[in-house]
């Protein structure tokens, strides 16, 4: 992958699987959708997928680029990079959360996570973190390493919390039902 497409991707996570105990990093190509609305220099007839040259590139001619790969895109295609305009504020409040997530800083990264959320509130790899955290009350398990077993973590998360999902409804029943015989011997 050429370094303009990697500077365009975030790492958000890494994992091993019952498949690969390797680590694996997992990674976004994130969009920012607000700087999508911006349509005044797209022609009415262009399709998606057609280059659109940011301004300070409308001389170069791209015909040269195209055997080249796609790297090209990152660079002049105005569609890529006004995508990703709003992004560049965000990403490093977001490698620090991913460097104390990675690390075992769980407390810190719970004050990260809360930055991110004030710059970008529906960032899902934010919000995941967000909630892989939370279901250890933000303390790194003892045998942390960096990364995580996304079967069995997954699996252990999903059974607490529907657990105290059933625990805490049947606490309401329990507190419906003791309202209701106050009311009715009362």
């Amino acid at each position: 992958m050429s370094l303009k497409a990697r500077y365009t991707l975030r790492k958000i996570d890494v994992i091993v699987m019952k498949e690969s105990q390797d680590p694996k990093g997992i990674f976004s190509f994130d969009v920012s959708y607000t700087s999508l609305d911006n349509t005044e220099n797209i022609p009415e007839d262009h399709q998606t997928g057609e280059l659109i040259k940011l301004e300070q590139y409308a001389n170069i001619n791209i015909e040269g680029f195209k055997d080249q790969g796609v790297d090209y895109m990152f660079t002049l295609d105005n569609d890529v990079v006004e995508s990703q305009s709003n992004i560049q504020e965000f990403n490093p409040i977001f490698r620090q959360l991913f460097k104390c997530y990675i690390a075992g800083e769980w407390g810190d990264a719970f004050e990260c996570i809360q930055r991110c959320l004030e710059c970008w509130e529906d960032d899902g790899p934010t919000k995941a973190i967000q909630f892989y955290l939370s279901a250890f009350q933000y303390q790194q398990p003892n045998q942390w390493n960096g990364y995580r077993n996304i079967e069995d973590d997954l699996n252990k998360i999903y059974r607490s919390r529907i657990r105290a999902q059933q625990l805490d409804e049947q606490s309401q029943e329990d507190s419906k039902n003791q309202k209701n015989e106050h009311v009715s011997h009362g």
